[in-house]
């Protein structure tokens, strides 16, 4: 018999380490503190602790699905929160910057001086902020 990725994950619920022969099984037993020995029916694991390694990845499997179902739903909760956020901040660029390229141009700035249409450090911040804080609102509400 030859281990398989799948072999090797499995071993590695129960097995500290998979450094002697696959055919011995190299679950470690905590109460005896050594590794079990036995002759292997599946690569480094007996009949008892392949059945061990199953339960602990059937487990380990149903609490993913579980935390991935408790942010699905947290997701969906701040749904309304993210989206009046996002609101709140298209509504301050369109205030701030004079040359949005969605259409909401101020074309009357862009005939102004160059002095009078630069803004200040402060506003090139600001902007910046709300662009990021834009952008990643959008991606998070596309994805969920």
């Amino acid at each position: 018999m030859t281990p398989t990725t799948l072999d090797r994950g499995l071993a590695l619920t129960v097995a500290l380490r998979l450094d002697r022969s696959h055919e011995q099984c190299a679950a470690w037993i905590e109460s005896a503190d050594r590794v079990c020995g036995r002759d292997a029916l599946r690569p480094w694991l007996c009949k008892r602790h392949e059945t061990v390694a199953k339960r602990r990845l059937e487990k380990e499997v149903a609490q993913e699905k579980a935390q991935a179902e408790q942010a699905r739903q947290r997701a969906e909760e701040q749904r309304p929160a993210r989206e009046a956020r996002l609101a709140q901040i298209n509504a301050r660029l369109d205030q701030i910057d004079p040359f949005r390229a969605d259409g909401n141009a101020d074309t009357a700035a862009m005939c102004a001086p160059l002095s009078q249409r630069l803004p200040s450090d402060t506003r090139i911040a600001e902007l910046a902020r709300l662009y990021r804080e834009r952008d990643a609102l959008m991606r998070t509400l596309r994805t969920h």
